[in-house]
């Protein structure tokens, strides 16, 4: 009997403020949201690092630790979406939950507050193992 192997969609955005790369969020289909700072951005010092959060500046780990989250993003993300009225109108518009906020973000992409912008990673396909796993 041939093995059938598992596919996991992925999907992905990249982060970038004034032009500089950030980091990457990654959306996998069960709900799971996983924010990484790009390695680049964590190493510069603080007088070339753009600020993207209050937090970074107060915990130097910040940036190196993965922001992890389920459905809704994490709370430095989160907090750039639409509330209220305009939120369920997007996610009504979109047909996706009001909680499923990865792709209100995605929507929202290149007008997001600030000099912040998120566009789409190419897609990849490859196998580990048993799972497939598609990203963008």
């Amino acid at each position: 009997m041939a093995a059938t192997k598992r596919t996991e969609s992925v999907a992905g955005l990249r982060f970038s403020l004034n032009g500089q790369e950030i980091g990457v969020l990654t959306h996998y289909a069960g709900g799971k949201n996983i924010f990484v700072f790009s390695p680049d951005y964590a190493a510069l010092t603080k007088t070339k690092c753009q600020t993207f959060t209050m937090t970074q500046l107060a915990n130097e780990q910040y940036l190196s630790q993965p922001l992890i989250s389920s459905q809704r993003l994490a709370p430095v993300l989160s907090n750039l979406l639409p509330e209220g009225a305009l939120r369920n109108w997007m996610a009504q518009s979109l047909k996706v939950h009001v909680d499923n906020e990865f792709p209100l973000m995605a929507h929202l992409g290149k007008n997001l507050p600030g000099a912040l912008q998120a566009e789409p990673r190419l897609s990849k396909t490859r196998a580990f193992g048993d799972i497939q796993f598609t990203s963008f």
